[in-house]
């Protein structure tokens, strides 16, 4: 009976690592609009080349973002430019960002409203 409890123990925290761990699901660059920076950083590979654009001025904020918040999901993905189809490929990236809070429920109007803020290439 011992080892059986053991077992469902091991096997328990075994599945809870497995279901809070990063995403294994590569993330397409299109699909990190309306995204918490938080989220898209997982995906972004160590090495990888990336510029953050703060959009806070659009939403008559002061600029606050840092680096240290890129782990943050205080910060919305609002536009994206990456030399690869997937954030998890890409080698350079480009982000532009804006507080959470600041930006209307649901995200922006259009997946392409904040598109000029970032430049490939």
């Amino acid at each position: 009976m011992r080892r059986i409890v053991m077992a469902a123990a091991i096997l328990g925290a075994s599945l809870v690592v497995v279901a809070c761990g990063p995403s294994t699901r590569d993330l397409p660059a299109q699909d990190a609009v309306g995204t918490p920076m938080s989220t898209v950083d997982e995906h972004i590979s160590p090495g990888a080349r990336v510029s953050i654009v703060d959009l806070s001025a659009e939403f008559d904020l002061e600029p606050s973002f840092t680096d240290a918040q890129r782990t943050s999901d205080r910060w919305m993905v609002l536009a994206v430019c990456s030399d690869h189809e997937t954030i998890d490929g890409s080698t350079e990236i480009q982000l532009a960002v804006a507080p959470r809070d600041a930006v209307p429920e649901g995200g922006p109007a259009r997946s392409d409203e904040f598109a000029d803020a970032v430049h490939c290439g």
